[in-house]
């Protein structure tokens, strides 16, 4: 599961380089009608999604990724969330979350700042 896909190049790839059957998961419509364009729906299901509002699934995951999605989860309800995951997770799973770095953020706050999307906060490893 690509969760916070985006326009689901991620998504693309993992189901072009793996025999995986991806679920594509976004936030915007648009961007998921777009994806569906652009790379078909050979080995990637899409649906429009908000992971804020949490997730209400059956079928089970080996993997969850998450690119440049964690930061846009409220603090406050990060922990629930997180705790939702293990719900469609296989006994045996990885969840790869990726995050801009701290150093990144500040780079474009200084040098570039309309390229900045809103970030509920910075994450580090702590």
């Amino acid at each position: 599961m690509d969760i916070g896909c985006g326009l689901c190049w991620s998504s693309f790839e993992f189901s072009r380089n793996t025999n995986a059957k991806i679920e594509a998961v976004d936030l915007s419509p648009n961007l998921i009608a777009l994806a569906k364009r652009i790379f078909g729906e050979n080995h990637v299901s899409y649906s429009v999604k908000n992971v804020n509002d949490g997730f209400n699934k059956t079928q089970k995951f080996s993997a969850i990724v998450m690119i440049d999605v964690f930061e846009h989860i409220e603090k406050e309800n990060r922990e629930a969330f997180t705790k939702s995951l293990k719900n469609f997770v296989d006994k045996k799973f990885q969840i790869f979350i990726i995050c801009p770095t701290v150093d990144h953020q500040n780079y474009l706050r200084q040098n570039n700042p309309e390229s900045l999307q809103p970030v509920d906060e910075d994450i580090t490893q702590e």
